[in-house]
């Protein structure tokens, strides 16, 4: 079948905008993104109904959502298409909300707008809804959301995609209204997503990873990670965040940047005894070792040096 079917019909560019008071949204999905956006939304008088397969789900947000939003449990249950539809379900259930949607509704689709909030898959995965002509967009949020938290809306970028300036627009209102920023995914992020994707938990996940286990090797010699370790990780982000912000690489210190093998061969000895944060150590390392060689700020000699030891830590 034809991908041109993603392509929402011509209409005239810059037609009107939504007003607020005229625009009802309904959101699929009352995970932790699914639940945030539906808070936001219903501080704001527009979320008309929630898809919310869990009954134990749909009795804590009963509590919390106004008396006029709908729960429904699934989207064979639901009587009417509202403006605009927010599929936030895990990646590998969107093409089968959209198929739901698809054979629920079929024409009814027909200019309703669908958007999925994955970082991961591009606006594709909504084809069984664009093929009746609803109008297809992805619009992942750049930030982590370990719990609903719509503070965490304000100032974030959002990567967005989308078949027309029409849409476009919309998208770019629709995240506005939010307090967010809108990033328009050009063709090497569409054709590459996952490379976007990447960023975002690089950035965020994997950091998780190590500074939870940097709260474990002081645990293991009965220091308090909660007063050693927020002062060195904010000024290790706020010095990052201050180099990207012009665009330089960001400063880097420790036995690493000196080339001191010594030091990073007794590192990886303290950690026999935990082989789990010897091979993180010894893998992070690796990937600190090629960024000091790449910015100058250790020589080949040095660099071959420390990684003998680490590769030997992850042989070990």
């Amino acid at each position: 079948m034809s991908s041109d079917l993603l392509v929402h019909p011509p209409v005239a560019i810059n037609q009107p905008l939504p007003h607020p008071l005229d625009f009802r949204v309904g959101i699929i999905g009352a995970g932790n993104v699914g639940t945030t956006l539906a808070m936001a939304l219903a501080e704001r008088s527009l979320l008309a109904w929630m898809v919310v397969r869990s009954a134990a789900r749909r009795k804590e947000l009963r509590f919390v959502m106004p008396d006029a939003v709908a729960l429904y449990d699934s989207t064979a249950n639901m009587y009417s298409l509202p403006d605009c539809i927010i599929v936030a379900v895990d990646d590998a259930e969107i093409g089968n909300v959209a198929t739901e949607l698809a054979q629920r509704f079929s024409e009814e689709l027909e200019g309703v707008i669908i958007v999925h909030t994955s970082g991961a898959l591009g606006r594709e995965v909504l084809y069984p809804a664009a093929a009746f002509g609803a109008r297809c967009i992805a619009a992942h949020p750049f930030e982590t959301f370990p719990y609903p938290n719509t503070r965490a809306l304000a100032g974030i970028a959002w990567g967005i995609e989308t078949a027309s300036p029409d849409d476009e627009q919309f998208a770019s209102w629709f995240v506005r209204l939010l307090g967010g920023t809108p990033v328009p995914l050009g063709a090497e992020a569409r054709v590459n997503k996952s490379l976007y994707h990447i960023a975002a938990v690089m950035a965020s996940n994997y950091m998780y990873s190590l500074i939870a286990a940097a709260a474990q090797v002081t645990e293991t010699v009965n220091l308090p990670a909660h007063t050693l370790l927020p002062p060195i990780i904010r000024t290790t982000v706020d010095n990052a965040l201050l180099h990207l912000a012009h665009g330089s690489a960001p400063p880097l210190s420790g036995p690493v940047a000196r080339g001191n093998v010594e030091t990073v061969a007794a590192h990886i000895a303290a950690l026999a005894a935990t082989p789990a944060l010897q091979r993180q150590y010894c893998y992070q390392g690796l990937a600190t070792t090629e960024f000091a060689l790449a910015q100058g700020i250790i020589t080949r000699d040095q660099a071959d040096g420390l990684q003998v030891e680490l590769k030997k830590g992850i042989a070990d």
